[in-house]
């Protein structure tokens, strides 16, 4: 039989042992929110070629990831734009997934803006909320000279397009030029609060990458400014009650639709009329 002494050094070894476990897999989770959060790839040969040839520009600049490219659609007259509309799109999503909007719309007047993270398309690095933070302030003066715009106009004629993870960097994008108007399609809370749809248990406190919608919407409603959320009943990624929930929080500030029987990426197919509504609206 062991001895006390004995007994009280093996359940101290044991309890160590489990806070080591606990930490270590806390620590894994840590470490691989990356690839839960972000799944970039690179363009198909023949992308980047075609949206050139339907006059499309890069706007190419370097941060400290190294070089990044976001890419323009002009608007179709030559003209400096009525409006500029900053897109971007989901985790799995590269930017030029998004350039039918300019037509599809008949927004000619409007430049388009397609926005791809770190990481994604021809860009070099790792995204990050920080990284892609720094590819917003340098893209803007970009926009502004090359849509010949008075310095500080991205305020008054910008407008911001988003799914999913590309609702939040819109935000941003909002939030960094103070645009006021926002078209958001499918938008999480919080990457914070999404822990708890991807886990037993909230793991808040031990993200690293940080988006909050809350705040961010917050802002805009500060600034006087409305948003447009849409959001599919039938949505098995981002749950539907997260988009009526900012929707709720901002009152008057949002016009929220459900979106009935739309799923997570099928949500320009389903509510397209009223998404292009909604884009029109957004720029009186």
């Amino acid at each position: 039989m062991q001895s006390k002494s004995s007994r009280r050094s093996l359940f101290y070894r044991l309890c160590r042992a489990a806070v080591i476990g606990v930490v270590a897999g806390l620590g894994g989770l840590t470490a691989c929110q990356h690839k839960l959060i972000y799944l970039p790839t690179a363009y198909e040969p023949g992308t980047v070629r075609s949206f050139e040839l339907a006059g499309g520009q890069r706007l190419e600049f370097t941060t400290s990831q190294g070089k990044q490219t976001a890419w323009l659609q002009p608007a179709a007259d030559g003209a400096a734009p009525e409006h500029v509309w900053i897109v971007c799109g989901g985790n799995a999503s590269l930017a030029l997934d998004f350039s039918f909007l300019h037509d599809e719309t008949g927004l000619r007047g409007d430049a388009f803006v397609y926005f791809d993270y770190p990481g994604y398309g021809v860009c070099e690095g790792k995204p990050h909320p920080d990284r892609i933070r720094e590819s917003l302030e340098a893209l803007g003066p970009m926009i502004t000279e090359r849509c010949r715009l008075p310095v500080g106009a991205l305020a008054e004629r910008g407008l911001v397009f988003g799914h999913s993870l590309g609702a939040a960097v819109s935000l941003m994008a909002a939030e960094k030029y103070g645009i006021r108007r926002a078209v958001l399609i499918a938008p999480f809370t919080s990457t914070m609060e999404m822990t708890r749809v991807l886990f037993p248990v909230s793991l808040g406190w031990l993200v690293t990458h940080r988006f909050d919608n809350h705040r961010a919407l917050a802002d805009l409603m500060a600034r006087g400014g409305h948003a447009w959320i849409f959001h599919g009943d039938s949505d098995t990624v981002i749950p539907t009650r997260m988009g009526r929930e900012l929707a709720v929080e901002s009152g008057a500030g949002v016009t929220f639709m459900e979106v009935k029987d739309a799923g997570h990426n099928d949500m320009l197919d389903r509510a397209w009329p009223d998404i292009e509504a909604a884009m029109k609206a957004a720029r009186k």
